[in-house]
């Protein structure tokens, strides 16, 4: 019987070319701009971040006979605020999502709003 050697595994992280500090700010651009529904994990939007970073909405997009079919996840959205359109073999998905709520009660007062947009 002979015995094998041992090899110890090491995960290793990809090389992203950000600084720590640019790290950290898109750590905390991701867990206190974007922790709510609409702004959660890639939501939807093409918003530019302070490194030119692009965010897109998850897609799914197939054939389906002769037609081509998106579907993109666009969570805590009213059909009402979500335009499509094509031109140019190009689409283009749009919207926003407005939201304040408000609580009045005897010595507490909070109110909160968000926006958000995308296209």
């Amino acid at each position: 019987m002979t015995r094998k050697e041992s090899k110890e595994l090491t995960k290793s992280e990809p090389v992203s070319g950000l600084t720590p500090f640019e790290e950290a700010e898109r750590w905390f651009e991701a867990a206190f701009r974007r922790p709510f529904s609409l702004f959660g994990h890639r939501w939807l939007p093409r918003v530019r971040t302070t490194d030119m970073e692009e965010v897109s909405p998850s897609m799914d997009i197939f054939e389906e006979g002769d037609n081509i079919v998106v579907k993109a996840e666009l969570p805590g959205m009213k059909k009402d605020n979500i335009e499509v359109s094509v031109t140019d073999h190009r689409m283009r998905i749009s919207g926003e999502k407005k939201r304040e709520e408000k609580v009045e009660k005897k010595n507490y007062y909070w109110e909160e709003r968000s926006y958000g947009s995308f296209s």
